[in-house]
């Protein structure tokens, strides 16, 4: 999410930015199914069915060996899900799937950049990660190897030094 947040930032207030990290954050609209998907589940949680979107999410959301290794983690992420309230779901969900599409401005974005990705995200593949990166003007490209989507907690020590060095790189 907070990474369509930053695209919106830049979009609206491109002079308050100094700096800016795409963290597995896709530069595109949904796709048509993947906009029925969003329909779905909201309407899921309108109808009191909130796990179903943690059920659905879980395995998007990790590569299979932190579902495997790190069961304690994916419980956790899905009781954080299971524990929102239906309405930022809902919102969530529907905002998601109403984004714009930003990848036609990427070159617009002028601050240093890092674009980060996901070796094994299953929901943004390392080649959005990399096309993201060759549309910015200014960005540096990092793919944590045997992360899925939820890098920063699967690859934390990884994920951090990539943070820390871009952080330290910016003037």
């Amino acid at each position: 999410m907070g990474g369509y947040v930053l695209h919106a930032l830049l979009d609206y207030y491109p002079e308050k930015v100094s700096a800016a990290m795409f963290i597995v954050t896709r530069s595109v609209d949904d796709l048509p199914d993947g906009k029925k998907v969003r329909t779905f589940l909201a309407e899921s949680v309108i109808n009191g069915d909130v796990r179903d979107v943690a059920d659905y999410f879980e395995p998007a959301l990790f590569c299979s060996r932190t579902l495997n290794e790190k069961p304690q983690l994916v419980g956790t992420v899905k009781e954080w899900m299971e524990s929102t309230s239906p309405q930022a779901i809902i919102g969530a969900l529907i905002g998601m799937r109403d984004r714009k599409n930003y990848l036609s401005q990427l070159g617009q974005f002028r601050v240093p950049s890092l674009v980060i990705g996901g070796e094994l995200d299953t929901c943004i593949s390392p080649d959005h990660a990399k096309e993201t990166a060759k549309c910015l003007p200014r960005a540096k490209l990092k793919i944590i190897h045997g992360a899925g989507h939820m890098a920063n907690m699967e690859e934390s020590l990884e994920f951090n030094n990539v943070l820390y060095e871009f952080l330290c790189s910016i003037k």
